[in-house]
């Protein structure tokens, strides 16, 4: 961790500390000082793809052998991460919690699995193929009643009971251009970005190809 300059040893001490609760001051004109903690042990059987925090006190991590990991305070200094078998042998690309009781992991055979409790172990998932033949890349779960998945052939997934496993294709909306991730900040704003630099968005995620548009960011 890198100490906060100054002119006497007093000020040094008070400048690390405010370091360490994330307070220091910055100068004029200067972006604030980010404060992370040191990378914590939060083992699975792989390595982890992607993770959702929806509170404060929950984080949920996947990784590429099927495991799920969870903590309930992981913004300490030494969280506590606890690993569960949940799609062994498949790799988990992506991970979406609308709250504590609702998360939501996809993996790259087409199947979503699913979690009214996602710290209570292997036997608290359940799995269902809603993409037969497809790697599943990416999940939104903006609420418990909507979660949004893409898949690597553009197509876009939606479930308005995930909590059941219901689950429908709603539009190929990227014809067969790799859709590579999806955030929603609400169920009536979702972003879906590919693998050729576009961006698409939809209003209503759920009705279809009709709602969305599509833009380059990149290329």
């Amino acid at each position: 961790m890198k100490e906060v300059a100054s002119r006497s040893g007093t000020m040094r001490v008070v400048g690390l500390s405010l370091v360490v609760l994330g307070l220091a001051p910055a100068a004029t004109g200067a972006a604030p000082t980010l404060a992370w903690t040191a990378p914590a042990p939060a083992e699975g059987s792989g390595h982890p793809t992607a993770v959702s925090c929806p509170s404060e006190t929950l984080c949920v991590a996947v990784d590429d052998a099927g495991s799920v990991l969870s903590s309930s305070n992981p913004a300490v200094a030494a969280p506590a991460w606890t690993s569960a078998s949940i799609d062994a042998g498949h790799a988990l690309n992506a991970v979406s919690c609308a709250s504590g009781s609702l998360c939501v992991a996809v993996d790259g055979q087409g199947n979503a699995l699913e979690s009214a409790n996602p710290t209570g172990g292997s036997a608290a998932w359940s799995s269902k193929e809603i993409d037969p033949g497809r790697e599943l890349t990416g999940v939104a779960c903006p609420t418990v009643s909507l979660c949004v998945a893409v898949d690597a052939s553009g197509e876009v997934l939606v479930s308005e009971d995930p909590a059941h496993g219901a689950w429908r294709p709603v539009s190929d909306v990227d014809g067969t251009t790799r859709l590579s991730a999806i955030s929603c900040s609400s169920a009536s704003s979702c972003v879906a970005v590919d693998a050729a630099g576009g961006a698409l968005a939809s209003s209503a995620p759920a009705a279809g190809a009709g709602r969305c548009g599509s833009n380059a960011i990149s290329n």
